[in-house]
């Protein structure tokens, strides 16, 4: 049934970080560690050969010959080094079903234009089937894991009737569908995992053709920044055993390492890379044997032998907590331009090392203030919505000691970033515009630090996002944005 889960990921990631986000300040080198892991095995001190096996993967830059080489010493230690088995020592992740009881759904054929109608309904076997499935799920990410992620779940049945699925003639569930259903169920931005099932079958005669049977989106597309899996199931597909839940919660884990924790994308093989003997490409490190019935053994091999028990320990897909988008900007614009974007965004149209006043001028236009109304400062708004121009924005951040911090931006379409005037961070190109799709680091000194942003526009949407935060994301205490007026 693995072909029938087809991954939907939507990895948006343009950071700016090469090493792994959790590598210590003074990390020795690659072969360093390496030799130091062997040395420690010589010594059969085995816990803390894992540990330096670990360290290999999650915080030295590595090939991916060093990952598999340190991914088989941690084959051989972990069958001698015990695992956590205490639940309060797990990170948690936190994690909601919503069972549709009812599909109750009317599409058109696509060449005749007849109309089709079904109604099928999840009966109380079938909730309970769908339960254990997911309880079952929560066991393997635990023991998987080797005791280092636990997932806090629940499970809700919602009965008003689903109406509506994605696609034209052939159907999925994503998380706009269940967008109303779901609403005021849970506190947006507290969960890491959002899982919806619906039947598209009655096993008989009634049933809805299926594009896919399990779809998954990273937190940048699901549910208030929660990982999104929609599976649609039928009879005899769904069996209790937590694979397919956990099958599709890991590609939700893989973009959550890359997107949240900012560790390098390959460092994590997707769960669509296992293959059996003799077949090509996926995880090169794995081959599934013959004799296994299932694919256990490789969800086991990605979960402790790739992924770290520190990795799990920073684990998440939700939004960083008390992090604050700068909303107040002095801006100007628009610059029209034509021809590439390139030269048209490098133009000097202002000094970015001097704070502009409001109500200053450039030629016909004068710096004025925006306020926006939500994290996204859409310039289309704040500049009437001109293709092809240029717009710069100037906003002050306030830190109560000189230090390092990171600024985090999402931009469309293309940005150069200074801070107290000095370049930081350029892109050039198209771009859609999402929170935290790059970062730069930068020097943040005692009291006020100057913002400047260039951001040209190509064509459509025109807007861009800007924090501060630390090499992961997570919200740095004492920096504050200073309010315009």
């Amino acid at each position: 049934m693995r072909s029938h889960r087809l991954r939907l990921i939507a990895l948006a990631v343009g950071c700016a970080i090469c090493l792994p986000a959790l590598a210590a300040a003074k990390s020795p080198t690659t072969d360093q560690a390496i030799a130091r892991a062997k040395a420690l095995e010589a010594k059969k001190r085995w816990a803390a050969a894992r540990e330096g096996w670990e360290r290999v993967i999650d915080s030295c830059p590595n090939t991916a010959e060093q990952r598999f080489e340190a991914a088989a010493h941690l084959r051989v230690l972990n069958d001698l080094v015990p695992p956590n088995t205490d639940p309060k020592q797990a990170n948690v992740w936190r994690a909601k079903a919503f069972i549709l009881r009812t599909l109750d759904f009317r599409w058109k054929l696509k060449e005749s234009q007849e109309e089709k109608h079904v109604r099928i309904d999840t009966s109380d076997e079938d909730v309970e089937l769908l339960k254990k499935g997911w309880q079952r799920f929560g066991e393997l990410v635990f023991e998987l894991s080797r005791g280092r992620l636990r997932l806090e779940q629940s499970v809700e049945v919602i009965d008003q009737p689903m109406t509506r699925l994605s696609g034209d003639d052939s159907f999925w569930l994503g998380p706009w569908d269940v967008e109303e259903l779901i609403k005021g169920r849970y506190e947006p931005g507290t969960l890491d995992t959002v899982f919806g099932y619906v039947k598209l079958s009655d096993g008989k005669t009634q049933q809805v053709p299926a594009a896919m049977f399990g779809g998954t989106f990273g937190g940048d597309l699901g549910p208030s920044g929660a990982g999104w899996t929609g599976v649609m199931w039928y009879p005899g597909w769904m069996t209790g055993d937590g694979e397919v839940e956990l099958h599709e919660w890991l590609h939700q884990v893989d973009w959550a390492f890359a997107a949240r924790v900012r560790l390098p994308d390959e460092l994590v093989p997707s769960s669509d890379e296992g293959r059996m003997e003799g077949e090509e490409g996926g995880d090169l490190d794995y081959r599934r044997k013959p004799d296994e019935k299932n694919w256990m053994s490789f969800y086991r091999h990605l979960m402790s032998e790739h992924i770290t028990s520190r990795m799990w320990q920073e684990a998440r897909c939700r939004p960083w907590e008390g992090v604050t988008y700068a909303r107040d900007w002095l801006v100007l614009g628009p610059v029209k331009y034509e021809g590439e974007v390139g030269p048209a965004i490098d133009k000097a149209i202002w000094d970015p090392r001097r704070a502009p006043a409001e109500g200053e001028k450039v030629e016909d236009l004068a710096w004025r203030w925006w306020r926006s109304e939500t994290d996204m400062v859409d310039l289309d708004a704040a500049c009437g919505g001109v293709d092809y121009s240029v717009a710069c924005a100037f906003a002050t951040v306030r830190s109560d000691r000189e230090r390092e911090a990171y600024l985090w931006l999402g931009h469309d379409d293309s940005i150069i970033a200074y801070v107290n005037g000095k370049e930081v961070f350029r892109f050039v190109g198209p771009s859609g515009a999402s929170p935290d799709q790059a970062s730069a680091k930068v020097r943040l000194r005692t009291g006020d630090n100057t913002v400047f942003l260039k951001v040209a526009d190509i064509a459509g949407g025109w807007a861009f996002y800007a924090r501060f935060g630390d090499r992961v994301g997570r919200a740095v205490q004492g920096v504050e944005w200073v309010a315009g007026a």
